[in-house]
């Protein structure tokens, strides 16, 4: 049954016309809405209304069609604003911009309850107490009234008020809200109804000119709706509103009660209409009257026939079964795409899938979901910018805006060289941000004047380090390179605490917008979109793009509404332009934006209120499972409150909600079908429950679930062909090549059809591993791959990064340098005799100069220290580690080390004669040592010793970490170092110096750590014997061998270096079953 509440004034020009639609066919046949108003409760609707219209209208007069006065409730109520109220003496605010008002309420006045003992209020704690003030204004309850029943004598057991600090700070901030709305002349859309409705009462007649007003599709009307309802009554206008409703359909229709009862007691005089809908009314009667009943009535055999409902595995593969649905009854019954909608509860847990799904299937869809405004990439970009002045710029602010494809700063070119500079810059500068860009410029020039000064001293030693001069002029172009951004960005930008007004706040943020190339970028994407020969029929990147610019446009409505609204509450009033921006922030986050609905272009993917009196013949509703059709409840503790009847009301519209979207259709030419879905799993692979909101409906129309749900893990259900149709070319060829009875020849034929040969090639081609085809290798590399072949793999072929670790101490590599460039300028420092090119020397340190290499090497140490002291009180520590402090007795490193070295030239016929010897890297002079059978050694050497008489030489390394290698590591092969060092020492000192008798004898680890000497290597060693160089080459000659063969297998088990690998997320070692007497991972600790 129907019902239409009316005014006197319409019963008297219309009498019972009949239901909405035939109201409309009356309008539609006499040819004119003149003198008629509709108003209509979704966008949507309208838009289908006017183009249902327009085109029966067209049909049968032959001539254009006006605008047809059609409008939601809310536009209805600004448009009758703008007629009767005189024009300047308020302003509308959106809704963002009442958010932020709420926000600045919420700061203005103290809350103890909310605030606490903090100073600031999260953005979660914000945002519901807008939106719950808001939902307070829309019925009606105003401060006062919160107050009131605060100050009751017994507000528990009255009002079920269990919280009074909570309802006290929320009726402050509801209050100061709306003295700033009284005080700026602002409106929100419950006072905007307030001021129309008393306008209406005072002047009937002020709405005579939107002739008959009709409304149809409503089932709810907020407390001001009443009001202005009740005022539409009493007016000298015709105005009536279609009900869909019947008293005896029971528990159904238990929330249209309500309504029901509140238009009769306004004043309108009810008017009951048969139901007539054609060929549906049998379906749509008996679902009005027993669904949800409990009931089990006797059903026709015809009423289960429009229903498929199918259980999925998870939501991917539920997006999938409907894209092979689509395409299946798109081809196989020429249903038009556009004829299809896809509908949930919730549009935001599906559109995504949708987006990535449809167009593998080669389906174009139209999704006009409402995404929120500060999640798109076009305004991300803008605020990454503004989040410099926000944040007084952060690190990760500055790097994302480099790798931000929007943002193109002017005059930097971002590249990876660019930002591996930035990285290595702030980690050498232990950079932390958060303290404006003057620090940063600050820190760059100090760091940019003390590598000018160290690249001078170290130009000026008489035998200059090569190696050390290149890095450091590439530190210094590092550091330019980073210098430049900072130096861009402050260009840019303006100070945070600049004060100004909100016209100049706005357009500062437009010309930094405008700048920094937001804008340019997309209309290079637009242009390239353009021109593209091919048709993207799946618009994917034109939907991108056009997303892009309607957030774009929105947030500049939303600037521009800020500048008028703020300017014309206080134009001469200036803040800091960070204020502006939080401002701005608060207004963007309650934000969202329209896309653009596109009729006739694909599926439409919407939710179930958007599809009410819309006439699809195809109805797909997913996401059909407990939580999300019907949504949970969960009761709102928030306000402190008990609200009655809450979770009823909530089950009744979740009720309704499903109800109206099996029968509240707008006629069809074709039978209506529904294909209803629901996954079985989450995606996280968690348990569903199917919506008993199914169970019912099976019930009423004599479904059995055990017999009448489809499952989609079972493909040959006669009953779900869809399930089996291809859709993709690939997918057909996969099943020619699984039919064994199609020749191969065949298969190639089809391939050829749709493909080019280069095509087929590249796709359908076997992928091999790539070998590693390097000509030389170090010995970090040749120790990694003994260690794990599948870490050299990751590391060297896949090329992954180990992520590194920043720290406020000096790590282990920087510690590594700092003695290796101390102790090399030490040696070559005009303390120790030059060594001719061609004629090997060892060095000695003479006995009666004790004090004067000690203070050389000291000085020496502390003009390193000042390259890399970041100013951190840890440095102090590393300080006193390096130096020692001699007033707390504390001896330091550099003192230890030198006693050793001291005490070892006295005493060692092996002394230092060469230093740092680099071969085989780029732009050394000595090529990688051929070691035979495909291993070019390449690298660098510490130092080597040598006796007077160069017959025998010795191999030593710096170690500044804790373990040192034994000669049981080196025998394994997990060290390789000393060996291959060996023995290609001693091929370059016979090619480069001629020394055609020496020989390796052993080799020394010299520890910084704790400053002592390990000898390994030694022949003369008898308790743990080491295998010679010879014996020990032909292991790391082999492993040459597997890396170029490709041979990059898992370790047979896992060992103590699996623990502390960076690439034990892509490892299979925990895959592999464990030895028979092994633990298992799963066993450990039991």
């Amino acid at each position: 049954m129907s019902y239409v509440f009316a005014n006197q004034r319409y019963h008297d020009l219309h009498g019972s016309e009949g239901r909405f639609h035939a109201v409309l066919g009356r309008l539609v046949q006499k040819g004119s809405f003149e003198n008629t108003t509709l108003i209509i409760p979704t966008g949507r609707r309208q838009r289908m209304l006017d183009r249902m219209i327009t085109r029966e209208m067209f049909a049968l007069h032959k001539k254009p069609v006006p605008d047809i006065p059609m409008y939601t409730l809310e536009q209805f109520a600004k448009h009758v604003y703008s007629l009767i109220i005189p024009k300047g003496t308020y302003r509308i605010i959106s809704d963002p911009y009442r958010n932020m008002l709420f926000e600045e309420a919420m700061v203005n006045v103290d809350l103890p309850f909310y605030r606490g003992l903090g100073t600031t209020l999260s953005r979660q704690t914000i945002d519901k107490c807008a939106e719950v003030l808001y939902g307070l204004r829309k019925d009606g309850i105003l401060s006062s009234t919160l107050n009131s029943e605060v100050r009751s004598a017994n507000p528990k057991d009255i009002h079920g008020i269990h919280d009074i600090a909570r309802i006290s700070d929320l009726s402050t901030i509801l209050h100061e809200y709306e003295q700033i709305l009284e005080r700026e002349y602002l409106l929100d859309y419950p006072a905007l109804l307030g001021l129309i409705t008393q306008a209406i009462i005072e002047q009937p007649q002020s709405i005579r000119r939107y002739g008959t007003i009709i409304m149809d599709g409503f089932s709810e009307f907020t407390e001001p709706e009443w009001l202005f309802l009740d005022a539409l009554e009493r007016s000298e206008t015709a105005f009536a509103c279609f009900l869909e409703y019947d008293p005896e359909n029971g528990p159904l229709f238990g929330n249209f009660d309500q309504t029901f009862g509140k238009l009769g007691n306004t004043g309108f005089k009810p008017h009951k209409m048969d139901f007539s809908e054609g060929v549906s009314e049998p379906l749509h009667n008996h679902l009005r009257h027993y669904l949800f009943s409990g009931k089990r009535p006797q059903a026709k055999p015809e009423f289960a026939q429009p229903f498929t409902i199918l259980e999925c595995i998870n939501p991917q593969s539920e997006v999938d079964a409907i894209a092979r649905y689509v395409r299946w009854i798109h081809s196989t019954q020429n249903i038009p795409l556009s004829d299809i909608v896809i509908a949930m509860r919730n549009p935001e847990q599906y559109s995504g899938l949708f987006r990535e799904i449809f167009p593998l299937h080669g389906l174009p869809v139209n999704i006009t979901d409402r995404p929120k405004l500060h999640t798109s990439p076009v305004i991300i970009a803008m605020f990454l910018l503004f989040d410099i002045i926000r944040h007084s710029c952060r690190i990760e602010d500055i790097r994302t805006i480099l790798m931000n494809p929007y943002i193109s700063l002017p005059g930097v070119k971002t590249t990876h060289e660019l930002l591996q500079s930035f990285d290595e810059i702030i980690r050498t500068m232990r950079i932390k941000g958060g303290k404006g860009l003057k620090e940063w410029e600050r820190s760059f020039n100090s760091f940019s004047l003390m590598l000018s000064r160290r690249l001078m001293n170290e130009t000026m030693q008489i035998r200059p380090n090569g190696d050390v001069i290149t890095r450091i002029e590439k530190k210094i172009e590092e550091v330019k390179q980073v210098s430049e951004v900072i130096k861009t960005l402050q260009e840019l930008l303006i100070d945070e605490h600049t004060p100004c007004n909100p016209e100049e706040a706005i357009n500062t943020m437009k010309s930094i917008i405008d700048k920094s190339g937001i804008v340019s970028y997309l209309e290079v994407l637009s242009k390239h979109q353009h021109q593209q020969a091919l048709v993207d029929i799946h618009q994917t990147s034109s939907e991108l793009i056009e997303r892009d610019v309607r957030a774009m446009r929105a947030f500049f409505l939303l600037l521009d509404e800020y500048k008028q609204l703020r300017m014309h509450r206080n134009p001469n009033i200036k803040a800091s332009f960070k204020e502006h921006l939080e401002r701005i922030v608060s207004i963007v986050h309650g934000s969202q934006f329209q896309i653009r609905e596109k009729p006739g272009t694909g599926i439409t993917v919407t939710s179930m209120e958007q599809i009410r009196e819309l006439e699809y013949s195809t109805i797909i509703l997913c996401g059909m499972h407990e939580g999300s059709s019907p949504l949970a409840y969960t009761a709102d503790t928030f306000m402190g409150r008990e609200l009655p009847d809450s979770e009823e009301r909530h089950i009744r519209r979740e009720r309704m909600s499903f109800y109206l979207s099996l029968v509240h259709h707008a006629p069809s030419n074709r039978p209506r079908t529904f294909l209803l879905t629901y996954p079985a799993l989450s995606s996280d692979l968690h348990d569903l429950m199917r919506s008993h909101f199914l169970d019912e409906l099976m019930l009423v129309t004599g479904m059995n679930a055990e017999e009448d749900i489809c499952k989609q893990s079972f493909m040959n259900d006669e009953r779900t062909p869809f399930l089996r149709y291809l859709t993709s070319k690939e997918e057909y060829i996969d099943v020619m090549m699984k039919q064994q009875h199609n020749p191969e020849h065949l298969v190639y034929k089809q391939i050829e059809k749709w493909t080019t040969s280069e095509q087929i090639k590249r796709k359908h081609a076997p992928t091999a591993i790539i070998p590693d085809e390097r000509q030389s290798f170090s010995i970090t590399e040749l120790n990694e791959y003994a260690r794990c072949h599948y870490q050299y793999f990751a590391k060297r072929i896949l090329r992954f990064a180990e992520e590194e670790t920043s720290t406020m101490w000096m790590s282990a590599l920087e510690n590594g340098l700092f003695f290796h460039h101390v102790l090399h300028q030490f040696y070559t420092s005009p303390l120790f005799p030059i060594n001719d090119r061609y004629v090997l020397k060892p060095l000695s340190m003479n006995p009666d100069k004790r004090d004067v290499y000690r203070g050389e090497l000291f000085r020496i140490g502390e003009r390193e220290f000042r390259m890399i002291d970041f100013q951190h009180p840890f440095m102090d520590i590393e300080r006193q580690t390096i130096f020692g402090n001699p007033e707390k007795g504390i001896k330091g490193r550099l003192d230890m080390w030198f006693d050793m070295e001291w005490k070892n030239m006295q005493q060692s016929k092996y002394k230092p004669a060469l230093f740092e010897i680099s071969f085989g890297n780029k732009g050394d002079t000595i090529p990688a040592i051929d070691l035979g059978k495909g291993l070019f050694l390449k690298g660098k050497i510490d130092r080597i010793e040598l006796t007077d008489d160069a017959s025998s030489f010795v191999i030593a390394d710096y170690k500044t970490g804790k373990n040192v290698p034994g000669n049981a590591d080196i025998n394994k092969g997990k060290e390789q170092q000393m060996p291959l060092y060996a023995l290609a020492a001693q091929k370059f000192l016979q090619s480069e110096y001629g020394l055609e008798q020496c020989t390796p004898h052993h080799a020394v680890y010299y520890s910084l750590h704790n400053c002592s000497s390990k000898i390994v290597m030694d022949p003369e060693q008898k308790r743990s014997v080491a295998l010679t160089p010879e014996e020990l080459l032909p292991l790391s000659q082999n492993y040459v061998a597997s890396i170029h063969a490709g041979d990059f297998e898992l370790k047979a088990k896992k060992d103590q270096d699996c623990e502390h690998c960076s690439f034990m997320t892509l490892c299979r070692i925990h895959a592999i079953p464990p030895i028979r007497g092994e633990v298992g991972p799963d066993e450990e600790g039991t």
